[in-house]
C-alpha cells in the first residue's frame, strides 16, 4: 500500500487537484520538521494574457552597492593585515585597496584583532557607516543588511524567459520595468531588445504603463518561491535547468514549453562595438581567447587559477583577454599572476562595462569561462565556448551546463569540462 508521500509524487496527482491534500501534508510536516514541503504544491500562476508588464525593480539595489563597497573595504584590510604578518612585509595588492579608511581601521582596531567578537562588532559598525554614505550618495533609504544578490546570470536567464514570452504574445505587448541602480540591470536592459523603462522602486506603475496591463511582479529573487523564502529549487534540480525553476515559480512551465535557457538574445549597439574595437586594437586582426574567470559566489574554489592555466594551454590560443568589471581589477590582477602562464602567452587585462565586454566576446575565436556571468553572456553570442563547469556546495546541479540547454547546432560549439 502506498504511503501518502509516495502517492503525492505520482504523475496522476501532479496533474490533478493538489489542494485537497495540502492540509494533510501540513499536518504531517509538524512531525517531519520540514517547513517547506507544502511549497511543492502551494504556488502561484501569473496571467499570460497581454499586455504583460514585468516589474523587475529588484529589491535591494542600495544594499548591493553597500555590499560591493564593504567587500572592497574588507579585501583591503585583509590584504594589508596579511602582509604585515609575513616576514617580507610586502603588500602584494593593487594600490586602490590601500585607502586611508582601511589603514585607520587597522590602526584603531589593533587592540581587538585577537578578539573575533569585538572585530565582528567593529566590522558591523563600518558596514553601517558605509550604508549611511550610500544613502546620501543615491538619495534613497539604505539598510546595512546583506540581501541575496540577483546576479548577472540570474538576470540574463530571466530576460531570456521574458524574450520567449514576447515571441509568444508579440514584442509590443511586453514591457519591462527595471531599477537602473541595481547592478547589471541597466546594461542588460539596453542589450535585451525589449521595451524597457527605468523607474525608481518608489514610483507607481500607473505612471509608466496602462491600467489594462497584467503585471508580473518579480522584485524578489526570481529563483525564490513567490510565497515564501528559503524554499529549495525542487523543480529546477529535477529538470537540471534554472530557467525551468523560474518558469515553475511563474506557473508557466506548461506555457513556454520550448524555452531554451542557453539561448538568451543580447545585442550590442554601434557605440559599444566601436569601444570594443578600440580596446582590442591589433587584436581585432588576430586570434584571441576571451576569458572571464572571477566567480562572485563560487569564489573560484573549484575553478582555480591553476586549472584555468592548464585549460588555456590546452586550447593553445596565445593571446588571452582576461575580463572583469573595473571594480574587480585588483582581484583579476592577482588571478592572472596566479595563472603563471608561459612567456609565449600574452595575457591582456580588460576592465570595462558589461556591454563592451560582451561585444569583445563576439569578436574572439573562443570564450573560456567558469560558471560565471561570462558563461551567460557567452551564450548570447555565436562564439565557441569552453566551460569549466564545476559543482560546489552552494549551488545545485541545475546550474551545471548540459546539452539540453542548447539547440543541436549550438551545442556543437560548446565544450563542457566537468
Amino acid at each position: 500500500m502506498q504511503t501518502l508521500e509516495q502517492y503525492l509524487e505520482t504523475e496522476a496527482l501532479k496533474e490533478a487537484a493538489r489542494n485537497s491534500v495540502i492540509s494533510e501534508r501540513q499536518y504531517m510536516q509538524q512531525f517531519r520538521g520540514d517547513p517547506h514541503s507544502e511549497y511543492k504544491w502551494k504556488r502561484v500562476c501569473y496571467p499570460t494574457t497581454p499586455p504583460l508588464v514585468f516589474d523587475c525593480r529588484f529589491e535591494g539595489a542600495a544594499e548591493q552597492i553597500v555590499q560591493k563597497r564593504y567587500q572592497s573595504f574588507v579585501d583591503g584590510i585583509m590584504t594589508i593585515s596579511n602582509a604585515l604578518n609575513t616576514k617580507s612585509r610586502r603588500l602584494d595588492c593593487h594600490i586602490s585597496e590601500i585607502t586611508p579608511k582601511s589603514l585607520k581601521f587597522l590602526h584603531d582596531s589593533d587592540a581587538i584583532l585577537s578578539d573575533p567578537v569585538k572585530m565582528c562588532f567593529a566590522l558591523k559598525h563600518e558596514r553601517m557607516e558605509i550604508a549611511s554614505q550610500v544613502a546620501k550618495d543615491i538619495g534613497r533609504y539604505c539598510s546595512s543588511d546583506e540581501l541575496r544578490r540577483i546576479g548577472i546570470g540570474d538576470q540574463i536567464i530571466l530576460l531570456g524567459i521574458i524574450q520567449s514570452a514576447a515571441e509568444k504574445v508579440g514584442g509590443d505587448n511586453v514591457t519591462v520595468i527595471y531599477d537602473p541602480l541595481y547592478p547589471g540591470s541597466a546594461a542588460l536592459a539596453n542589450m535585451s531588445g525589449l521595451r524597457c523603462i527605468a523607474a525608481d522602486p518608489s514610483s507607481s506603475l500607473a505612471d509608466h504603463v496602462s491600467h489594462e496591463s497584467n503585471v508580473i511582479p518579480i522584485t524578489r529573487h526570481p529563483l525564490e518561491h513567490p510565497l515564501s523564502y528559503d524554499v529549495p529549487c525542487w523543480y529546477g534540480e529535477e529538470q537540471r535547468d534554472p530557467a525551468a525553476q523560474m518558469l515553475w515559480n511563474l506557473g508557466w512551465e506548461g506555457w513556454l514549453t520550448n524555452h531554451k535557457v542557453g539561448h538568451p538574445r543580447l545585442l550590442n549597439n554601434e557605440m559599444n562595438m566601436f569601444k570594443a574595437k578600440k580596446i582590442l586594437g591589433d587584436c581585432v586582426n588576430g586570434k584571441f581567447l576571451s576569458c572571464q574567470p572571477l566567480e562572485a559566489t563560487r569564489l573560484n574554489e573549484c575553478a582555480t587559477a591553476e586549472s584555468y592555466s592548464y585549460v588555456i594551454q590546452m586550447i593553445g590560443i596565445k593571446r588571452v583577454l582576461f575580463g572583469s568589471s573595473p571594480e574587480e581589477k585588483p582581484k583579476l590582477e592577482r588571478f592572472i599572476k596566479e595563472c603563471n602562464l608561459p612567456h609565449s602567452y600574452h595575457a591582456i587585462m580588460v576592465n570595462t562595462s558589461l556591454e563592451c565586454w560582451r561585444a569583445i566576446m563576439t569578436m574572439g575565436d573562443m570564450i573560456l569561462t567558469g560558471n560565471t556571468s561570462g558563461m551567460w553572456l557567452g551564450f548570447s553570442t555565436e562564439t565557441p565556448i569552453t566551460i569549466m563547469s564545476k559543482s560546489d556546495k552552494r549551488h545545485g546541479i541545475m546550474w551545471n551546463a548540459r546539452e539540453g540547454w542548447f539547440t543541436d547546432e549550438r551545442f556543437k560549439t560548446i565544450n563542457i569540462l566537468e
